[in-house]
This record gives C-alpha cells, sequence and structure tokens, in this order.
C-alpha cells in the first residue's frame, strides 16, 4: 500500500542575529593566526624600523588562502611576517595603527592635537594637516618624541594636562545631615587602587588626600540616600512641593493609554503629571533604572526620586537623577524649604560629579603605571575578538536565558524575509 504523497511545506528557518555577526567577521582566522608561534599577540610591533601590522598579516593570508586552501596556515602565516611588516608612515596612513597609548582629536577650529589617553594630556603641538600629523605619529610609533614644551613630562616626552588635578579647585563640599547609617559595601573609583609613583601631576600626597575624601563622600553621601529610601512615605506626602508639574513639558511620545488607569491607581500622588507624562516618565523608568521593556505597571518608590531628580536637575544620567533626588529629598526631611533642598542638590551633583571626574582620571594614570611595567615597549594592544569576550563572560558565573522566537505570531512576509539562509553558530 503506497503512502499518500506529503504536501509542500515551507520550511521556516530563523536567523541567529550573533552568528550572523561572528560569521561576518575573521575571528576564528584571526584566533588561529595569534596562536601561531612567531607571530606577535598584538596590533602591531615595532622592529628595528619597520612595523609589523597584525591586520595586514589577516589580509595577507586571506588572499593567499583564497587561491591555496590547502596551504598550512602556521607555515604560511610566518613566511608573510616580513611582507606584514611595513614602514612607520604606512603603518600609520594605510593601516590606521596609532600608537599606544595616543589618540587623536581633531576639530575643524583647532586643528589636529594628540593625546595621551590615560594621563588626559596634549603633546606639544597642534597640526593642521594630515602629513604633518602622520609624521609625528610615525615618530612616537618608533619610540621617539614629539618635540616642545610642556607642563611635565614622561619618559621625555613634554605634554599638558586638559584639565587641572588640584583637589582645590573641586566645587564647595555641601555636608549632609549627620547621624545617619551608610550601607557596608560602598563602591568608590580609588578602592582597591595603589599609588604608582612616574606620573608627575600626582604625587603621593595628592592620590591619599582624593582617595580619602572620595571614600568620606561615598559615605556619607550613601547613607543620606538610604535615610530618603527608609523615609520614602513622607516624602510621597509631599510631592505637591517638589516641583514634578515641570516634567509635563518634556515629553514628545505617544503611548497606548491601555496601562493609564492601573497607574494612576499605583500613583495617586502624581496628579499634578499629564496622562502622557505619566506613562513616558514611567517608561523610561522601568528602560533606564529597572532595564525592562514591555512592563506592566507597578509601585516602585525609586520612581519618586528619579522624578525629583530629573524635574530639578534635568540629569541625563538616569541612575544620577535618583541619586540626587535621595539626596534633596533628604534636605527637605531635614527642615529644608524646596528652594534649599534644590540649591542643596545642585551643590551636591556638582561637587559628586568633579570629584567622581578628578578620581576616575587619577585612577586611569595609575592603572597605566603599572600595566605599562608588564607590557612589551613598542608594542600594541593584545589582539582580541568576540569570541574572547563571550569566553570570558563564561568565567564569571554568567547564567543564561531562553530566548523564543514564536513564528506563528509573525506576518507572514516578515517570516519570509528571514527564511533564507540556514545558519549554524560557530563553535565558541
Amino acid at each position: 500500500m503506497n503512502a499518500a504523497p506529503r504536501p509542500n511545506r515551507v520550511k521556516n528557518v530563523m536567523v541567529d542575529e550573533f552568528s550572523r555577526v561572528l560569521r561576518n567577521h575573521d575571528d576564528q582566522l584571526i584566533e588561529a593566526l595569534r596562536a601561531v608561534e612567531g607571530i606577535p599577540d598584538a596590533a602591531y610591533r615595532v622592529d628595528g624600523s619597520k612595523v609589523f601590522v597584525f591586520s595586514k598579516l589577516v589580509q595577507l593570508v586571506k588572499e593567499r588562502l583564497s587561491t591555496h586552501p590547502d596551504a598550512p596556515l602556521e607555515e604560511l602565516a610566518r613566511s608573510l611576517v616580513p611582507e606584514a611588516s611595513v614602514t612607520a608612515q604606512e603603518a600609520i596612513a594605510s593601516w590606521r595603527i596609532l600608537p599606544e597609548p595616543y589618540e587623536v582629536s581633531s576639530t575643524p577650529e583647532n586643528g589636529s592635537r594628540i593625546l595621551h589617553r590615560p594621563f588626559n594630556a596634549t603633546l606639544p603641538e597642534r597640526f593642521e594637516d594630515q602629513v604633518a600629523l602622520n609624521e609625528a605619529l610615525a615618530k612616537l610609533l618608533l619610540g621617539g618624541v614629539v618635540p616642545g614644551s610642556g607642563d611635565f613630562s614622561y619618559k621625555g616626552q613634554p605634554m599638558s594636562l586638559r584639565a587641572s588635578l588640584d583637589i582645590a579647585q573641586l566645587p564647595p563640599r555641601p555636608k549632609f545631615p549627620s547621624g545617619h547609617k551608610a550601607p557596608e559595601n560602598i563602591f568608590t573609583v580609588l578602592s582597591g587602587i595603589d599609588y604608582e609613583p612616574g606620573f608627575e601631576p600626582v604625587q603621593a600626597a595628592l592620590f591619599n588626600d582624593v582617595k580619602t575624601l572620595e571614600a568620606e563622600w561615598a559615605r556619607d553621601s550613601s547613607a543620606a540616600g538610604c535615610y530618603a529610601q527608609e523615609h520614602y512615605s513622607e516624602v510621597w506626602a509631599r510631592t505637591a512641593d517638589l516641583r514634578l508639574e515641570s516634567l509635563n513639558s518634556r515629553v514628545g511620545r505617544a503611548f497606548d493609554t491601555e496601562s493609564l488607569g492601573e497607574l494612576r491607581a499605583l500613583y495617586p500622588e502624581l496628579p499634578m503629571l499629564t496622562d502622557d507624562s505619566l506613562l513616558e516618565w514611567f517608561d523610561s523608568f522601568q528602560t533606564d533604572i529597572c532595564l525592562t521593556r514591555g512592563w506592566e505597571p507597578s509601585r516602585n518608590d525609586d520612581f519618586l526620586f528619579y522624578l525629583y531628580g530629573m524635574a530639578v536637575s534635568d540629569q541625563d544620567d538616569a541612575d544620577e537623577a535618583v541619586r540626587v533626588g535621595h539626596w534633596m529629598a533628604c534636605a527637605l526631611l531635614h527642615g529644608s524649604d524646596t528652594e534649599e533642598a534644590l540649591a542643596f542638590g545642585l551643590s551636591v551633583t556638582a561637587f559628586a560629579t568633579e570629584l567622581s571626574r578628578l578620581a576616575a582620571r587619577i585612577a586611569a594614570a595609575m592603572r597605566f603605571l603599572v600595566d605599562e611595567k608588564t607590557t612589551p615597549p613598542l608594542q600594541g594592544r593584545r589582539i582580541s575578538t568576540l569570541g574572547d569576550l563571550f569566553r570570558q563572560s563564561r568565567k564569571y558565573s554568567a547564567s543564561s536565558i531562553l530566548a523564543q522566537q514564536a513564528i506563528a505570531k509573525q506576518p507572514a512576509s516578515e517570516v519570509a524575509s528571514k527564511a533564507h539562509h540556514d545558519v549554524q553558530a560557530p563553535d565558541l
């Protein structure tokens, strides 16, 4: 008995976006090449007057393999190292090599400057054309210096800070109400970083002063934030005094009003917000603070502090807006009126921003000095791939999540547009 013929069926294959990203790069070849003995595992390496460029080696190997696919990779790669070694000028101009740890900052008005990235400092000369700039970069690449004057020098290279590292130039330090308990674990930029000599603008005394000040400030500001959170009900009761109605003028998106009734019931203290404003700000809070899309209406007391911080200080940083809201709420809870709380919040924000920036700059300089001790001279950064990132993440107790695509719920045209390739994710 013959079986009835099966009807023709369309097989829909959903494309894995990560697989497409990986397959569109040369990661597997790059990882194979950097493992070959005798091939520098670096973006570049200077050898006398020549510069080995790893990206050129990759290109050369790909070209040879396209015509000789059976060629032994290791032997082929080693044979192409001399051809992948170019002059410093060619490395700069043709292969976009930049000598570590420098970068270039260019503006139409001021031309180009060479920056020492970890020190946040500029080299002496200003360049009006690309030729002169490339000559200076080539000189640095080979271990030379760009002559001129500067505020200090490092290994013979004069340079000048782009911004002061003087602790005395910080804004006035606001004083938080005392007697509040801080959390046990408080992050600071300089925690876990020790002083490393070698960067003339930062001596041991300055380093210790900034590290101590940052720790004290983190403790006091965190304690104020905890106090505000512990007394959130008192802050909710004073929403009429917080000028939240100013947020109504800063909305521009249209939202489905299906959730509006639930939000109004969950936040009866916010009648001053228009319907569009409440929906948009809650969506922003969920997206930027809770990192949630496709949210369901819920009660979250930090939403109030977020609104308060956004209303009075126009913060671009959502997390910072919550902290500003905490600090101003703390001032209100200790007897300040609305104007005084606003002034306190702004002064705290100004001090916190500049102190954080100062600590971050010092930390970057110290990390550079430590890393340079173990980094071979005249060599670029180690070669890395997207696969390295995935493998590294697995070392830190990363958990997996299941993502599902419901083909049946997608329009037929959309499914058809995705069903062109059967892509298999490469092994990482």
